[in-house]
């Protein structure tokens, strides 16, 4: 999960905008008259320019594959099926876009706009793929148990260090899908197999394992009964919205000895707090382009 369900007017509005900011780049005088010609100036477009230009609606709410209603429709409570749910997102979700080693969304940019786009979309990306949704499923009466997480490993710590090489703990961190190979069991099969050997290597590989049999453990808990606990495992309490109440849990390991790293992690993200912070903490261009794309993503 993660983004919001925007309208279709919404996303066509979006899309046209995309257009003319495409148009303009490339010093276009006028948008081709007819659908074919625009479709063919599309197809042509440099992917890393369509890339760099792109914000558009991720899921649009259409009325027929996804409710017009989006997530709101989660606060009425009026779904089948109400089972006990596990989930959650990765710290740095946003950042395997900002880096130049991924999809280098700003190549010409410096690097304080992609640390600061990567950082505060990550939050965003919590906000509506973690919190908020954890929220509002909690308030409904018979929703069962809601077990959410945070996944840290790879980010920089609070000391400055990160299992991953070089610098990739600040700017690529723990990027989205950084999990998977952990929650699958496979911790010596990178998520991109041609890089295996440069990111995963003999500095990490016993945090790997121990990141691994965490997850492994939990995922296989929560299958065979709803809960992720049991195994001699941190005990991960469920969501509550109750102030001062558990949330969610950090999943991660020490830098220093190797040992799991599973802890409570009490802040609720909202979108207002991610703008909050943002405003406080960035200024200038970067300040507008991270409004820009916060604005995208919340549908605002």
């Amino acid at each position: 999960l993660g983004g919001s369900v925007n309208s279709a007017e919404l996303a066509l509005q979006q899309a046209e905008r995309l257009v003319d900011e495409l148009l303009e780049l490339d010093g276009a005088p006028e948008r081709p008259p007819a659908n074919e010609e625009l479709a063919a100036y599309l197809r042509s477009v440099d992917p890393q320019t369509l890339l760099s230009t792109a914000n558009t609606s991720q899921i649009i709410g259409d009325g027929l594959v996804i409710p017009a209603e989006g997530y709101d429709l989660l606060s009425t409570g009026e779904f089948p099926n109400k089972t006990p749910l596990l989930f959650g997102t990765n710290k740095d979700e946003q950042k395997l876009y900002t880096n130049p080693l991924g999809f280098n969304a700003y190549p010409d940019g410096p690097e304080e706009l992609r640390a600061a786009v990567g950082r505060y979309l990550s939050d965003a990306w919590r906000v509506t793929g973690a919190d908020d949704l954890a929220t509002r499923l909690r308030d409904i009466d018979d929703m069962p148990e809601l077990y959410v997480y945070r996944f840290n490993w790879g980010s920089t710590d609070e000391n400055g260090n990160s299992p991953w090489p070089a610098d990739f703990g600040d700017t690529g961190g723990a990027f989205h899908s950084s999990e998977i190979s952990s929650m699958m069991g496979n911790e010596d099969i990178f998520i991109f197999p041609a890089y295996t050997n440069i990111f995963f290597n003999e500095g990490n590989a016993v945090s790997r394992a121990t990141m691994s049999e965490v997850m492994v453990s939990n995922w296989r808990n929560f299958a065979r009964s709803g809960d992720p606990n049991g195994n001699s495992l941190p005990i991960w309490e469920p969501w509550s919205n109750a102030a001062g109440g558990f949330k969610a849990v950090t999943l991660d390991v020490s830098y220093a000895d190797n040992s799991p790293r599973v802890e409570p992690d009490p802040t609720v993200y909202t979108e207002e707090s991610v703008y909050r912070d943002a405003r406080a903490n960035l200024d200038g261009e970067i300040l507008d382009e991270v409004l820009r794309r916060l604005d995208d993503w919340f549908g605002n």
